[in-house]
């Protein structure tokens, strides 16, 4: 029992040092309670995956939150929810375990790389929708990131055959403004850039983009405004063109999330500054009191302020990342893409999605937590999450609701479809729904317009004619048919 709004038995505990207890208050102070009203916190309930109405399989069921609910006499309940981190600990199937470790504070170390390159490996060897199209594209230019102690400086090379294997680094370049540097390869810089680009001179996203492709082994990446030479029509014409082959050849996608300019970075993580560490000695709750929580000796726990929506939804598809015109069919024709969010990397594919807290690539619900709209909210009873229509649709996301981004090429609706004019239906659905996402989308230039969706129009005239065995024309925006 305590009294709102100044909490004194609650600050007591803050007295003696409990760091959980801080944050609570911090919480609660910032609520319109009466005054002078009794109210009574507490206790702390689990939030377990099999209760989002869900049939996880015992060895993945797992605690992703706890609820804390502040209740005054006489009112209304209000709760409060906090994400769950565990360090590794082992997990039987007669137990529930907390399943989201903590995100690695340096995304450069060897364990955080050695996440990343699990994921590419799974990918490129199991997953057979994301195998490129074109095993024989090369972009013209690309940069060799030299050696992974960083002795020889970077360099733009031109490639006369396809590498083993290049990233490509999706990204803001912001708006400009004093303090946003944005290097370019100019018809004055590039014989310069063909014998280095110094580090130091690079943006912070070049520089981080470069650091984490060292890290993962790959000799070469491409970068949009140093691999086209800018101030040159007939080369950005050209290589303009083929964005949707550039990011589909690319053996893994770099999105730098949670960066809005050049200068940002993305390999820094928010989370670890926010985590509290407590014993976990929670109780389970009267709901789940039939389990016997396994846990390590501490928690690591974070409050949510996102809103009941996946983690990714707040970090990749709400991010201004995502705002910006061109990323839309980066996203798109990506194979593999790593997400650099504010607090944890993510995981995508055509097969699935993952997080480092998480890492398990996977299709369901299971892989990422959900976190409340608002504190009083709990999950409802057979909940299960949803996409918001932020991310590109395809033709298999129209029929089934599927948050799996499938390429159009290899939807096995259309293959089946033998009427042609409900195939021609669907892709034209599958073109205004993403038409009308691009729409909303933020451009630099005005005359990016058409290009920044080119791709997307190309895919389309492929499958239609592949349909119909007839051609579709695409001209400056508008279908002839």
């Amino acid at each position: 029992m305590d009294f709102v709004p100044e909490l004194p038995n609650l600050r007591q505990d803050v007295e003696r040092g409990c760091p959980f207890c801080a944050e609570l208050l911090e919480r609660l102070s910032k609520e319109i309670w009466p005054k002078n009203v009794a109210v009574i916190i507490g206790p702390a309930v689990y939030v377990l995956e099999s209760s989002r109405g869900t049939n996880p399989k015992p060895e993945q069921n797992g605690v992703w939150a706890f609820s804390i609910a502040v209740e005054p006499l006489g009112a209304e309940p209000v709760r409060f929810y906090f994400e769950v981190f565990a360090d590794l600990a082992p997990c039987g199937t007669s137990g529930i375990c907390v399943r989201q470790r903590p995100p690695c504070a340096d995304r450069c170390s060897l364990e955080s790389v050695e996440i990343l390159q699990q994921w590419i490996s799974e990918c490129s060897e199991r997953h057979p929708q994301c195998q490129t199209s074109d095993e024989m594209f090369c972009p013209k230019r690309l940069i060799d990131v030299g050696p992974v102690d960083g002795s020889v400086e970077p360099r733009l090379v031109e490639v006369a055959r396809k590498p083993s294997r290049y990233a490509a680094l999706s990204h803001c370049w912001g708006a400009p403004r004093p303090g946003v540097h944005m290097l370019r390869t100019l018809t004055s810089s590039i014989n310069s850039f063909r014998q280095a680009i110094p580090y130091q001179s690079m943006p912070r996203n070049f520089q981080d983009a470069v650091r984490i492709t060292r890290a993962l082994n790959i000799p070469y990446i491409w970068i949009d405004s140093l691999c086209i030479i800018q101030d040159s029509k007939d080369d950005w014409a050209k290589e303009g063109s083929m964005m949707d082959k550039i990011y589909n050849s690319a053996w893994v996608s770099l999105a730098a999330t949670s960066a809005s300019t050049s200068e940002d970075g993305f390999l820094q993580s928010t989370l670890e500054n926010h985590l509290i560490t407590i014993p976990s000695v929670i109780g389970a709750g009267k709901q789940y009191e039939d389990f016997k929580v396994k846990t390590p000796d501490r928690l690591y726990v974070r409050f949510v302020t996102e809103g009941l929506h996946h983690a990714r939804t707040s970090e990749v598809n709400a991010s201004a990342w995502n705002k910006r015109a061109w990323t839309l069919q980066e996203r798109y024709f990506a194979r593999r893409t790593i997400h650099f969010g504010a607090t944890r990397m993510f995981w995508e594919c055509r097969e699935g999605f993952a997080s480092e807290c998480s890492p398990r690539i996977s299709k369901d619900m299971f892989a990422e937590p959900w976190t409340p709209v608002q504190a009083n909210d709990d999950p409802p009873a057979g909940y299960i999450y949803r996409e918001p229509s932020s991310e590109s649709k395809t033709i298999t996301d129209i029929d089934t609701n599927n948050d799996v981004t499938w390429g159009l090429s290899n939807s096995h609706l259309l293959h089946e479809n033998s009427d042609t004019l409900v195939a021609r239906t669907k892709l034209y659905e599958w073109w205004f729904q993403n038409l009308t996402d691009y729409s909303r989308r933020q451009l630099t230039y005005s005359s990016d317009k058409l290009p920044g969706i080119s791709g997307l129009a190309k895919e389309l005239c492929s499958t239609y004619k592949r349909i119909t065995g007839h051609d579709e024309q695409y001209v400056a925006g508008i279908w002839i048919g």
